[in-house]
């Protein structure tokens, strides 16, 4: 398990995706502070709306469904904050890489910021239906929080890859 948590952590540095060093206590790149400005309210993230194709969601659209699925594998979702974009996110032939970072409680109701990666399928359908995405991946912090049954690590390695030498 900990060399799949180390694999989708090198993806996202190879290829660009993760911009920020991680460290013991959070980013390096971004303050811990927990300002307006730089996180929005679960409430405010359902006014937000963006234009996509119907066979391709945009990269805010995947950002957002990757939001719902850390909040299902935290403690506290009610206390997530997100930021406004994603760190980054790569797609592929429906596949998405979000990595980006969150603020929420622990268990012991300190905030902390956790950086996560999200590896997700589009299934087609509705973007916005949770239900028509398939969660593949996501590591929060240093915790593998779900690996799919539905494939093998092997495969999610090459989706991995598929979407590191894809450009987009």
């Amino acid at each position: 398990m900990k060399q799949f948590l180390g694999l989708l952590g090198v993806a996202c540095a190879i290829y660009g995706v993760y911009q920020f060093e991680t460290c013991s206590s959070g980013c390096k790149n971004h303050e811990n502070s927990y300002s307006n400005s730089n996180s929005i309210s679960n409430e405010n993230r359902q006014d937000r709306q963006t234009v996509s194709s119907p066979q391709n969601p945009s990269h805010t659209e995947a950002y957002t469904i990757s939001t719902n699925f850390v909040k299902d594998n935290i403690v506290s979702p009610t206390t997530a904050d997100f930021p406004f974009e994603p760190i980054n996110v790569k797609n592929i032939n429906n596949k998405y890489i979000v990595c980006s970072y969150l603020d929420a409680q622990n268990e012991y109701g300190a905030k902390i910021r956790q950086e996560y990666i999200c590896l997700l399928d589009y299934n087609g359908g509705g973007w916005s239906r949770q239900s028509n995405w398939t969660l593949l991946a996501l590591t929060i912090g240093d915790d593998i929080a779900y690996i799919s049954k539905d494939k093998s690590q092997e495969e999610i390695a090459t989706d991995i890859n598929n979407l590191r030498n894809s450009g987009h």
